[in-house]
């Protein structure tokens, strides 16, 4: 058997490193479900919903045929006595999860993943961005699409925070908010030009951080 190499065990360490982390965090989420006839752990839906999403899947459906797909490696690591979660159990658990107690939680495991990147010696840049998500209208009630303005740690290929607007016009004000919920220490933050603004920078510079910001073009 050939030996592993440093980088392997490095490697390794961090898996089980996070495996364990999200034992430990989840167990505080609040679980919404009545303990009657619950098939499926909280743990086991979140993470396999976290994985799926980050493979590609955008919706339930799409989640039920990743787990699926690779329900003998996920029983490996999670409890999943009755198989892969279907779409009705990430549909019914997401639907009644507490969205702040939720993004505490994601929070917190995206702390952790920026303090190993630091760590690791590794630059950090995290890229704030708005975006308007099609399709999320209701004409029938009159509400408006949801627009929300996020943060993407490069390194990683992750949001690691998101904020919800009303309008694309409030990201001025959105944007601060979402920098003082995150650890700026050792990144550049960069944003177009409507976050060019002397008080968001400011704000990246109270927390540690550099900033990059592009500014309007001629005409």
């Amino acid at each position: 058997m050939a030996r592993m190499t440093n980088a392997q065990k490095i490697t390794g360490e961090m898996e089980e490193e996070a495996l364990e982390f999200f034992r430990t965090v989840l167990g505080q989420l609040p679980d919404p479900r009545r303990a009657q006839g619950m098939r499926y752990p909280l743990p086991t839906v979140v993470v396999t919903a976290l994985m799926a999403m980050v493979c590609g899947a955008d919706d339930a459906q799409a989640m039920e045929q990743w787990s699926e797909s690779n329900e003998q490696w996920l029983s490996e690591f999670l409890d999943m006595p009755h198989g892969a979660p279907s779409q009705d159990v990430y549909l019914a658990v997401f639907g009644a999860l507490d969205p702040e107690a939720f993004q505490a939680v994601f929070r917190a495991w995206a702390q952790v993943l920026s303090l190993r990147l630091q760590a690791s010696g590794q630059g950090q840049h995290l890229a704030i961005d708005g975006k308007t998500s099609r399709r999320s209208f209701d004409t029938t009630s009159g509400a408006k699409a949801l627009h929300t303005v996020s943060a993407w740690l490069s390194e990683a290929g992750l949001v690691v925070g998101q904020i919800k607007t009303e309008e694309k016009s409030n990201e001025i004000r959105a944007i601060p908010e979402l920098l003082r919920l995150l650890d700026l220490r050792g990144t550049t933050v960069t944003i177009d030009a409507m976050g060019c603004q002397t008080s968001i920078a400011q704000t990246i510079v109270d927390g540690g951080g550099d900033y990059l910001f592009r500014t309007a073009g001629p005409g």
